[in-house]
């Protein structure tokens, strides 16, 4: 019983970590992109645009539970690279709350209450250094993602 529920739960894990890994990548490879060719009225414009509350909500609530699904695939797999990879996997979950909580959604915060009267004065600045940031979390998405993925291979191929 424990091994069947174990493999669901990785299986919750992997899902939601492919699942975070594509919509960052998207993001990464068409959105900011996109944004980023922008001036700075149409900037604020595409960017305020964006209700990232809802998003925002899912994600870091999803990704906590998928932290702690991460926690029990380390202690209970049974094989020892299967853990190792999972707690990879969690540790690549980690950096993307970190780096989410900690420089992207404090900037993007500011963005949306900006308008052309009271954008920062560093505002390209911080469009590099949230553009540096999101690439580091979708970074440790893929990890997330390559972890979960090689702790199914190794304990269950």
């Amino acid at each position: 019983m424990v091994m069947e529920l174990t493999a669901v739960i990785l299986f919750v894990a992997l899902a939601w970590a492919g699942q975070q890994f594509g919509t960052l990548w998207i993001m990464q490879t068409s959105i900011l992109p996109l944004l980023n060719s922008r001036g700075d009225q149409a900037y604020l414009d595409s960017c305020q645009g964006i209700n990232m509350h809802l998003f925002h909500k899912i994600a870091l609530s999803g990704g906590i539970v998928v932290l702690g699904l991460g926690v029990y695939l380390t202690i209970e797999l049974e094989e020892t690279g299967a853990e190792i990879a999972a707690a990879i996997a969690t540790m690549g979950m980690v950096g993307v709350a970190l780096v989410s909580e900690g420089t992207n959604r404090p900037i993007w915060r500011r963005i949306e209450k900006w308008n052309m009267n009271t954008i920062a004065t560093n505002w390209v600045e911080l469009r590099r250094i949230w553009g540096n940031a999101h690439t580091l979390r979708t970074v440790s998405a893929f990890f997330a993602l390559a972890g979960f993925t090689a702790a199914a291979l190794i304990e269950y191929a």
